[in-house]
C-alpha cells in the first residue's frame, strides 16, 4: 500500500423526464443545473475525500424549483468538505450540524414557495487515509464490495423497513412494498433529531481494490441485492466507469425513475495490507452498523474485541491513532471499544420506539382476551375425573345413566351369566347415548358453523375511513383477519387505491372475499 489515498470515481445521473431532480457530489464537484444526463469522471489524490448523491423534489411551486433540494444539499456539502479538509479529519459533529442546517433551510424554502411537500434523500461517503464513514437520510444506499462479496452499509429510512425490524412483515414483503412505502427520514423532515441515532455508520477501514457504490432508489427499486452482487462478481477486474455504465444500462431498460449512482474504486490507500482471501476478508455487517448514542459525560469502557471483515478492525475516531507499525503484515488491531447503552436505555431513550413497543404489548393483550372469549364458548362435554366434582355432577345425571353405570360396574365381574351379558349389553348401549347428547351435538354444530363463518371473512361489503398513521396493510389485517397479497391487488385494481399515498379521511371500500373471488 502507498502513503496517499487515490480513488477513481465515475458518477452518472439520468433523468426519467426532461428535468433531472437528482444530483451527485464527486469530491468537490456537483451538477449546478438540472440536466437530463450528467456524467463526472474523476481520479482524486488527496488524504481527505467526500462523495455523495441526493435524490429529491419539490411538489408544487414552479417546475424549475424541483431540483432545489438536491442542489442545496450539494452546495452545503461542498462547504463542509472544505471546512473539514483544513482540520484533516472526519468530524461527526460538523457533519450533523450540516444535516441540521440543510434540513432547516429546506423547510424554510418549502414554506416560502408554498409547496405542498418537498425534500431530499441523501447518502455520502467520507474518506480519510484508509478510514471511512457512511452517512445517509432516506432510501439512497451505499454498498461495499470486496473479493466479489457485497454488503449494504446503510439501512433504508422507510416504513416498510420499520415493519420488518419489528416483525410485522417479512424481509421479502418489505422489499415488495419498498416502492410504495413512505420515507421516515429525509432532508426537509419536521424533526430531524428523530433520526439522529440512525444517520451514521461505524468508522471502518478500507483497502486497495475495494469498490463502493452509492445510488438512489431509481436503481435499487429495480434490482435486488442478490442480482447486484452477481453482476459485480462477474466484473471483478472492471474499472469504475465500466461497472457504472453496465449497471445503468441494465436498470435503464426497466426503470422509469431518475437514476443516479457513483462507483468508487480504491486505487491505493495508506495503512496496513489488505486481508488475504478467506472469511476474514469478507465484508461483515457488524463492522458497519450504526453506532449507538453514548453519554458524553461518561468515559468509554474498555473492552477487547477481535476485529474481522472489511475493517480488520473497526476504527473509533481518536483511539485508532495509537502507535502501530502500518507495514507489519501481522497487524491485528485489538482496540478498546466503547460499550453502548443497554437495551432498556435504548428503549426508554427513544419515545417513538417505546410507543411502538407499548402499543404492541397492548395489542397482544387484546388478542389474548379475544381468543379467550371465543374459546370460552366451546366447552368440553367430557365428565371430569376429579373425585370432588364427580359427586356434584352425578346429581345432575339422569336416572337411567346412573342405572347404566351400575350395570356397567357389574359387568366388570370375572363370571358373567348369559342373562347378565344381555343386560350389560343393553345398559352399555343406553349409556353410550345419554339424554344430553343430542343437545350437546347441536351446540357443537352451532359452534362449528360459527367458526366456519368467521374464517370466511366479512359477509357484507364494508367501508373504512383512513385515519392518521393508517397503512393499507394494517387495514386489510384488521378487516379480513389476515393479510393476503391478492386482496391488496384487488383493491388497487378495482378501487384505484395507492398503498403509499393514503389520505386522512379517505373512504376505502372493503368488499367481501366472495365478491373478490377469493373465498
Amino acid at each position: 500500500m502507498g502513503e496517499e489515498l487515490k480513488v477513481s470515481a465515475f458518477a452518472m445521473s439520468i433523468a426519467a423526464q426532461a428535468q433531472n431532480l437528482n444530483n451527485v457530489f464527486v469530491n468537490g464537484r456537483y451538477v449546478t443545473a438540472a440536466e437530463e444526463r450528467s456524467v463526472i469522471n474523476k481520479v482524486a489524490h488527496a488524504d481527505f475525500q467526500v462523495y455523495g448523491i441526493s435524490d429529491g423534489k419539490i411538489k408544487g411551486g414552479h417546475p424549475e424549483e424541483g431540483a432545489f433540494p438536491t442542489v442545496s444539499a450539494m452546495q452545503r456539502l461542498q462547504r463542509l468538505q472544505a471546512d473539514m479538509a483544513e482540520e484533516n479529519r472526519i468530524d461527526k459533529d460538523k457533519i450533523w450540524d450540516y444535516l441540521v442546517e440543510t434540513n432547516r433551510s429546506m423547510k424554510e424554502y418549502r414554506t416560502g414557495i408554498e409547496a405542498e411537500d418537498g425534500g431530499a434523500s441523501m447518502a455520502a461517503l467520507f474518506l480519510h487515509g484508509n478510514r471511512g464513514l457512511a452517512v445517509h437520510l432516506g432510501d439512497s444506499r451505499i454498498y461495499v464490495i470486496r473479493g466479489g462479496r457485497m454488503l449494504q452499509i446503510t439501512e433504508d429510512h422507510l416504513q416498510a423497513t420499520d415493519l420488518y425490524k419489528y416483525g410485522v412483515i417479512t424481509q421479502k414483503q418489505a422489499e415488495v412494498h419498498k416502492r410504495d412505502s413512505r420515507l421516515t427520514a429525509f432532508i426537509g423532515m419536521d424533526d430531524i433529531y428523530d433520526a439522529e441515532d440512525t444517520v451514521f455508520s461505524k468508522f471502518f477501514v478500507f483497502y486497495p481494490d475495494d469498490l463502493f457504490i452509492i445510488c438512489n432508489d431509481g436503481i435499487t427499486d429495480y434490482i435486488s441485492n442478490e442480482e447486484l452482487e452477481r453482476l459485480i462478481r462477474g466484473m471483478r477486474d472492471a474499472s469504475a466507469d465500466e461497472v457504472a455504465q453496465t449497471l445503468m444500462g441494465k436498470i435503464g431498460a426497466v426503470s422509469g425513475d431518475d437514476k443516479t449512482l457513483i462507483v468508487l474504486h480504491i486505487d491505493d490507500a495508506p495503512g496496513s495490507a489488505a486481508p488475504q482471501r478467506g472469511t476474514s476478508a469478507m465484508p461483515q455487517r457488524e463492522n458497519f452498523e450504526r453506532e449507538a448514542p453514548q453519554d458524553e459525560t461518561q468515559k468509554p469502557v474498555s473492552q477487547t474485541t477481535q476485529l474481522t471483515g472489511i475493517t480488520t478492525g473497526i476504527i473509533e475516531e481518536e483511539e485508532r491513532r495509537r502507535a502501530q507499525d502500518p507495514d507489519d503484515p501481522d497487524y491485528n488491531m485489538d482496540e478498546d471499544d466503547e460499550e453502548g447503552p443497554s437495551l432498556v436505555d435504548k428503549i426508554l431513550g427513544n419515545p417513538k420506539r417505546l410507543a411502538i413497543i407499548l402499543g404492541g404489548i397492548l395489542l397482544l393483550i387484546i388478542l389474548i382476551a379475544l381468543i379467550s372469549k371465543l374459546g370460552g364458548g366451546k366447552k368440553n362435554n367430557k365428565v371430569p375425573k376429579d373425585n370432588s366434582s364427580e359427586s356434584s355432577i352425578s346429581e345432575e345425571i339422569s336416572e337411567d345413566i346412573s342405572d347404566s353405570s351400575v350395570i356397567s360396574d357389574s359387568s366388570e365381574s370375572s363370571v358373567v351369566t348369559p342373562d347378565q351379558s344381555d343386560s350389560s349389553d343393553s345398559s352399555t348401549e343406553d349409556s353410550s347415548t345419554p339424554a344430553g347428547t343430542d343437545e350437546s351435538s347441536d351446540e357443537l354444530d352451532d359452534s362449528s358453523d360459527s367458526s366456519e363463518e368467521s374464517s370466511a371473512g366479512p359477509t357484507e361489503t364494508g367501508t373504512y375511513t383512513v385515519e392518521a398513521g393508517d397503512t393499507l396493510y394494517g387495514i386489510i389485517v384488521d378487516h379480513y383477519g389476515s393479510y393476503d397479497e391478492a386482496i391488496l391487488e384487488y383493491l388497487q385494481e378495482h378501487y384505484d387505491i395507492d398503498p403509499g399515498n393514503l389520505q386522512i379521511g379517505q373512504e376505502i371500500t372493503l368488499p367481501t372475499l366472495e365478491e373478490m373471488g377469493l373465498e
